[in-house]
């Protein structure tokens, strides 16, 4: 039984799951298989367990590869550890039984500040309804605005805006004058020479002397 069980140790793989390989005092005996790295290459290891309410196990479900006795031993070694498994979880219970009065005494007991509650409740209704009244706009207000009408002609359209009106830049601009440009004072006109022949008997033409 011992060689068996390291041989399904060694080749098994359930791919992450919980498979029954036999039984010991009418408790079912599973295995699982959990990938991990070993010596830096990735493998197998299996774990055994013993299966009641819950899942009882033995040098955390690693059986013995030397002793094939030590191995068959591993359920009965789980086994055992239930009675000290059952100790704990009575130990457990009583505390938690000892704290059930203070906690219904917790529970039952009423809220003292239900009544300052309450007050900061109705305070809280008050102010809301003071400000939507300071918000909300007056009488006069609401008159003001009525009154404000929009001038129209007879089906309550609007009244045609005046046209513009003409002013003297106005009908400057549509007027055309001549204009008349001044040479300016800064500026000198060119000296004209001009000369006149003059007719003489004797040397016929001469130049008319310079102005």
């Amino acid at each position: 039984m011992g060689v068996h069980l390291q041989g399904l140790a060694q080749r098994t793989d359930t791919h992450g799951q919980y498979v029954r390989v036999g039984e010991v005092y009418g408790f079912p005996i599973s295995i699982i298989s959990e990938h991990t790295l070993i010596d830096g290459r990735e493998g197998v290891q299996n774990r055994f367990f013993v299966e009641g309410s819950y899942k009882y196990k033995y040098n955390n479900g690693f059986i013995a590869m030397s002793d094939t006795h030590a191995a068959c031993m591993n359920f009965v070694n789980a086994l055992e550890k239930i009675p000290g498994i059952v100790e704990q979880y009575e130990e457990r219970t009583a505390k938690l039984k000892a704290d059930v009065p203070i906690l219904e005494g917790i529970v039952a007991k009423q809220w003292g500040k239900e009544d300052e509650l309450k007050q900061l409740k109705s305070e809280l209704a008050a102010l809301d309804r003071k400000i939507t009244a300071e918000l909300k706009p007056s009488d006069a207000e609401e008159a003001a605005r009525a009154k404000v009408v929009t001038p129209t002609k007879g089906h309550g359209e609007p009244l045609d805006e005046p046209a513009p009106s003409h002013t003297p830049d106005s009908k400057k601009s549509m007027v055309a004058e001549p204009t008349v440009s001044y040479p300016d004072k800064g500026q000198q006109s060119p000296r004209i020479v001009a000369s006149a022949p003059v007719f003489t008997p004797n040397s016929g033409f001469r130049a008319h002397p310079k102005f």
